[in-house]
């Protein structure tokens, strides 16, 4: 190779862009996906806990057997709610 050619620095910008720019876009796919992971999850705990607010006020309210059938219908809700996240 002729030494012009080694010594030529020219262009390496180029070359660093190319092996970094996937790099750097796939950390920002990583962290946008993150985020909208966050407020979901955020969102659905929100959910959950307005339904164990109602059904502790319900509990005030109803007798034993209906707060029981409420808490059943809770779980199944809590557990496709988590489910939703996957």
């Amino acid at each position: 190779m002729p030494k012009s050619f080694v010594r030529d620095q020219r262009g390496n910008f180029a070359i660093m862009l190319g092996l970094t720019a996937p790099v750097l876009i796939g950390m920002i796919g990583a962290a946008v996906d993150y985020s909208r992971l966050a407020s979901r999850h955020a969102e659905l705990q929100r959910i959950a806990d307005a339904a164990a607010l109602g059904l502790f006020s319900l509990k005030l309210l109803a007798n034993p057997r209906q707060f029981r059938n409420l808490c059943g219908v809770a779980c199944l809700f809590k557990i496709q709610a988590v489910g939703a996240l996957r």
